[in-house]
């Protein structure tokens, strides 16, 4: 058995004892005692933190802040991101790069090629990859009708980092088990 105090840091300070029961207090609160040690741990992680991607994933926004937001949360995932500034540009890698390609994230509404247009040029050349669209327009506008006329999940800007990841993985997973 033995006696356990931890701080805000995530270190335990740990010593021996008899005492039946193990006890958690903030470490800064003991006083200096002979015989005490410290335990470095690391904070327990969400499942947000903790990297698990596997696959490549094509992602498409001509904002470049909110691509380069996707990206990050991308490869802290551990994902193999290829990244596009704009439809064109996004068609030129799935002419070249389409076969590698898990997932796409698409912003809807771009200059030339927006994102159901990628998505259909995508599955043309890959058929069972996973699209996700983006959008920081309606869906009415998006669609041009209030129900959803396409088959691809849409994640409404602005959007959490978290809620991004988790549909991200979702769709991966989904996609793994056809």
């Amino acid at each position: 058995m033995g006696f356990a105090l931890r701080s805000l840091t995530g270190d335990y300070a740990s010593r021996l004892s008899p005492i039946a029961y193990d006890v958690t207090a903030p470490a800064r609160s003991l006083p200096q005692t002979h015989g005490l040690r410290i335990v470095h741990t690391q904070p327990e992680r969400s499942s947000h933190e903790i990297p698990c991607g596997r696959g490549t994933i094509l992602a498409v926004d001509d904002e470049s802040m909110v691509r380069q937001l996707m990206v990050a949360a991308l490869r802290k995932q551990g994902y193999d991101v290829i990244e596009a500034s704009n439809g064109t540009e996004a068609l030129r890698i799935i002419e070249e790069q389409g076969d590698r390609i898990d997932l796409m994230v698409s912003d809807v509404v771009m200059p030339r090629i927006g994102g159901q247009e990628l998505a259909r040029r995508l599955h043309e050349s890959k058929p069972n990859a996973a699209v996700l669209l983006v959008t920081g327009c309606s869906e009415q506008m998006v669609t041009g009708t209030s129900a959803s006329s396409d088959a691809h999940p849409l994640l409404h800007k602005p959007f959490r980092s978290s809620d991004f990841v988790d549909r991200v993985n979702s769709l991966l997973e989904n996609r793994a088990a056809l």
